[in-house]
């Protein structure tokens, strides 16, 4: 075994080879670890400064070994340092979505979409998410890929609920079948809804309105009776009437009920408890028809607002109707009479 004066003398030369001004000049590397000297260095330090049987100097092998760091530390192996790539964040998918949720497929887009039974379903505007989603404007952006798209949302009303589309317009709508559809008069309304005037302000784009709402008649004659339809209350009884915009409007006479329905005379007899009456029916008459009361008389008459006003005279006549020649002969009862009709300027 080398004496504590070989072992130092052959370490500090080995140091000196691997000063600054030797081959340590350079930053450590796995060729300076594994040359011969430093793993003869490595040996002669384990057997005198690792042998705890040897009293050898303990600050002589720790000076020997911060002289050495070459040798006796193992360069690290240098690795490829992880990529610094930005890691995409895809958004939720449908699995992580509750039923009804509010979800955007594009955070840059305005379309919102409800996911509902596995679809993603437009609301076409604002009142129609409110009418399903308070909290419509919390949506969540999603990956949309694989999720159908479904029809547009419909605004979230109730069977026949009573709206408006707005508040300062008279008009009330009944809800129904996806339309809108106007109650021409509140007795039609009642018909329906004993609570129509409880109506819903909405905004109406979108609702196509549909046909006027007619008087809902008590079961088992709703189809038995259509609008314009002759009808009786009582079968014993002479007076026919007009159902009309649920209303049952008396035919005064023959010739009145002939202007509007020349199958008048075809009633059917119903119950009418529940059919309110309105006024009588009026000649059906277009505005400024020329008339006879009676086919043998010269009188021509002018059918305005309702009224009879005669033609004193051709000229008259010609200067408001040139067909005024072509009358019709009716039966004038109940039409009032106004005054002559004067030349037209």
């Amino acid at each position: 075994m080398l004496s504590v004066r070989q072992f130092t003398q052959s370490l500090l030369v080995a140091a000196v080879l691997l000063s600054p001004s030797g081959v340590a000049a350079q930053a450590p590397s796995e060729d300076t670890y594994d040359s011969p000297m430093c793993q003869d260095i490595r040996t002669k330090i384990s057997l005198r400064c690792n042998d705890e049987l040897e009293t050898f100097n303990e600050y002589l092998c720790d000076m020997l070994s911060n002289m050495l760091p070459e040798c006796l530390n193992k360069p690290d192996v240098a690795t490829p340092a992880p990529a610094n790539t930005p890691t995409a964040t895809k958004p939720p998918t449908a699995a992580k979505v509750a039923e009804g949720q509010a979800i955007k497929c594009d955070a840059n887009k305005a379309a919102v979409f409800r996911y509902t039974n596995g679809q993603r379903r437009w609301y076409p505007s604002r009142n129609i998410a409110s009418s399903w989603d308070a909290n419509w404007s919390k949506f969540k952006v999603i990956n949309c890929d694989g999720i159908p798209q479904g029809a547009n949302m419909p605004f979230n009303l109730p069977e026949g609920q009573a709206i408006k589309c707005h508040a300062e317009e008279a008009a009330v709508f009944r809800y129904t079948n996806g339309q809108r559809r106007w109650y021409p008069n509140s007795t039609i309304a009642s018909s329906w809804d004993a609570n129509w005037s409880h109506f819903k302000v909405i905004y109406c784009d979108g609702i196509p309105q549909g046909a006027d709402m007619p008087f809902n008649l008590p079961e088992g004659q709703a189809t038995k009776v259509a609008e314009g339809q002759a009808i009786k209350c009582d079968a014993n009884k002479a007076a026919v009437f007009r159902y009309t915009n649920g209303q049952r409007r008396l035919y005064p006479n023959r010739n009145i009920a002939s202007s509007w329905d020349a199958k008048w005379s075809h009633f059917k007899v119903i119950n009418c408890e529940s059919i309110p009456q309105g006024a009588d029916m009026q000649f059906n008459l277009p505005e400024g028809q020329a008339i006879k009361c009676h086919a043998e008389e010269a009188a021509v008459f002018r059918y305005t607002n309702g009224k009879r006003r005669w033609y004193p005279n051709r000229i008259i006549a010609s200067s408001w109707d040139t067909n005024w020649s072509h009358f019709k002969v009716i039966y004038c009862d109940g039409i009032p009479r106004g005054a002559d009709m004067a030349l037209r300027g």
